[in-house]
């Protein structure tokens, strides 16, 4: 492992789930992995984008996209070198330069080929023109549909080697449609398919998991918890499996009513919430259930010190921070069979519980199962360590940094060389 910063990587990050002014807390993943590289000394660089629908691009202006990101890159490849980044200071990594690649998208046109045209129309010219003012040795793209077809095509115009990071948990239904899997087939090469979806080897994927600011989340005191206290912390999107979780409650409660569930996360539609509303007066939870807006890092990680007991509903998740984020403040967690959390968590129960199936009776039965164990002080500790060990930053930080030396070595990049210069390089998958 290098043992300098000036032998780290330059790293170009291509993120659409990156932070920004409106959206602080949008692809708060990705920013951690961005802090984590600089910690360790690397450069890095962010190409994220400001996607706009509108009628009538491919008649009007199907080159407007194109035109603005070439217009950023001129600012950036010109005397004043890189002038067209911003260096935001109140979200994502202070410091870090971050470009908002304008894409457009017509409204009436929704093929995966257009939109990701249109995404890698925005940013081949800005990273033509990063390329020659600043020579990224390598290229992360967090999602495959769309950074990752966008970056692919900017990989193969540069030299330089790609690694895609997935992190949609919608993923597999994407793939469902044929165009979506042709593309998605083109990041690992014309012969090769992803996932059992498309019928690939599991060893041609490796897992990267994200990287836990765990400083951010300090271990709790067991004095200070209330073992009664059930926390949820995410989105209350359907698809986080909310129903779920108000249904297992009430069952929970009709054995044990002490339990109260204190849900912390933005809303869903306007709509959902409604439906929310209306389902925890039928089942009798008005008084047991606190719903609480998006709260800041250090909030979260406060309740999660305060809690009895973190509860993960979702049905699919590609990897599931929050859980994480809870065993490192100590905290037990049951979570469903999402293929994020649980894996998180494991199978032997050391660590929280893993629900038996995705039904509220088996949440419930899950959570009344880890609520009615005796508890240690000391029980924490494992729990703390095992985040640590396996998705503290600095080992997440050290793992990412040898992939990229990796790809670097494979492709013959060397630092520094411009755009051209090599030949096409294949991409890797996390």
């Amino acid at each position: 492992m290098p043992t300098a910063a000036a032998m780290l990587p330059r790293v170009l990050v291509v993120a659409r789930w990156y932070p920004s002014h409106d959206q602080p807390g949008r692809g708060s993943f990705v920013a951690d992995l961005v802090a984590t590289l600089v910690a360790r000394g690397a450069s890095v660089m962010v190409a994220s984008f400001e996607a706009t629908h509108v009628r009538g691009v491919a008649e009007t202006r199907p080159d407007r996209g194109t035109r603005a990101a070439a217009a950023i890159g001129t600012a950036i490849d010109g005397p004043a070198a890189r002038g067209g980044l911003n260096r935001p200071h109140s979200w994502g990594v202070a410091g870090v330069p971050v470009a908002r690649l304008p894409v457009f998208l017509d409204g009436d046109r929704r093929r995966p080929d257009d939109v990701a045209a249109a995404h890698a129309a925005a940013l081949i010219p800005f990273g033509l023109a990063l390329a020659r003012a600043w020579p990224f040795d390598v290229i992360h793209a967090h999602t495959g549909l769309v950074d990752g077809t966008a970056a692919l095509r900017l990989a193969q115009a540069v030299g330089r080697p790609l690694l895609v990071t997935e992190h949609s948990s919608t993923a597999a239904g994407e793939l469902g449609d044929p165009e979506a899997a042709a593309l998605y087939r083109l990041l690992l090469g014309e012969a090769a398919a992803i996932g059992s979806t498309l019928g690939v080897s599991p060893d041609t994927i490796d897992v990267l998991p994200n990287a836990i600011p765990i400083e951010g989340f300090p271990l709790g005191s067991d004095r200070d918890r209330d073992p009664d206290a059930l926390l949820f912390v995410g989105s209350r999107k359907a698809s986080k499996g909310i129903e779920r979780l108000l249904r297992a409650v009430a069952m929970a409660r009709a054995e044990r009513p002490q339990l109260r569930l204190r849900l912390i996360g933005p809303p869903g539609t306007g709509e959902e919430e409604a439906a929310w509303g209306a389902l925890i007066a039928e089942l009798g939870l008005t008084g047991a259930v606190r719903v609480e807006p998006a709260a800041q890092r250090v909030e979260v990680a406060a309740a999660m010190r305060r809690a009895g007991l973190f509860v993960h509903p979702s049905p699919r998740e590609t990897f599931g921070m929050v859980v994480a984020e809870a065993l490192a403040s100590g905290l037990p967690v049951v979570t469903t069979p999402s293929g994020g959390g649980d894996e998180i968590v494991g199978a032997d129960g050391r660590y929280g519980e893993v629900a038996d199936g995705l039904e509220p009776e088996a949440l419930a039965a899950a959570i009344l199962r880890t609520h009615g164990r005796s508890r240690r002080p000391e029980d924490a500790l494992p729990r703390r360590a095992y985040v640590e060990a396996r998705y503290a930053a600095p080992a997440v930080g050290e793992r990412t940094v040898g992939i990229y030396e990796e790809l670097i070595a494979a492709a013959g990049v060397a630092g520094g060389a411009p755009p051209g210069d090599h030949g096409e390089t294949g991409p890797a998958i996390a």
